[in-house]
């Protein structure tokens, strides 16, 4: 019996592992009007934009099952529950104390900033498409003539399609271990020693 609790945690965790490896794929198509996640082949959801009629699709492990759908209940009237006072006070003394702290406040702004910095870097842009189509059909060929000027024999990320629409097509990759990464760094650089004065402070003295 314990062999094949290991077995199935073992099996768990190496999942847990290839989806905190591998990115979150989203992609918007203005064209198709949907919204598509995919991580990995094990979950993709495929929300529509604008449609009528359509409902979001769920997929794991390319099998489609039903999307849960939140049901609004009519919602029973209950006592409004009231905040102690004291537990108010003693958080409203612990933030004036770190924010009146000059280290604290300063190791904040600054891994703060690095955090934001680590967190923009867990996206990645990993492709864009677009279709433009203005009103005047000139404007069309002109713009249509001066993309294929500039891109050559490349493959160019703008096109002009003549069918007065515009479309966008646009991926974003996020990758699940830098963003636990940033955080993870971001809290193990607080000063913890001066966070734990500040509390056990605002704990002891009176309001």
């Amino acid at each position: 019996m314990a062999f094949w609790l290991l077995l199935l945690l073992g099996f768990l965790l190496g999942i847990a592992l290839v989806l905190f490896l591998n990115p979150i794929v989203t992609r918007i198509n203005t064209r198709k009007q949907e919204v598509d996640i995919r991580w990995t082949a094990l979950l993709r959801i495929v929300h529509p934009l604008h449609k009528e009629g359509e409902v979001t699709r769920l997929y794991l492990a390319g099998i489609r099952v039903p999307f849960p759908r939140s049901e609004r209940k009519p919602r029973k009237t209950e006592p409004a529950k009231r905040e102690r006072p004291r537990d108010v006070f003693r958080l409203i003394r612990f933030l004036l104390a770190c924010a009146a702290d000059a280290r604290l406040r300063r190791a904040v702004v600054v891994q703060g900033g690095r955090l934001a910095r680590r967190t923009v870097q867990s996206f990645e842009l990993s492709h864009w498409h677009a279709e433009l189509s203005f009103a005047d059909p000139a404007l069309n060929g002109m713009l249509a003539g001066w993309l294929m000027a500039a891109r050559g024999s490349s493959r160019h990320p703008v096109g002009v399609n003549f069918l007065g629409r515009n479309w966008l097509e646009v991926e974003v990759r996020l990758y699940p271990y830098r963003l636990a990464f940033a955080g993870l760094v971001f809290l193990v650089s607080l000063p913890h020693r001066a966070i734990l004065r500040h509390w056990r402070y605002s704990a002891t003295s009176k309001a």
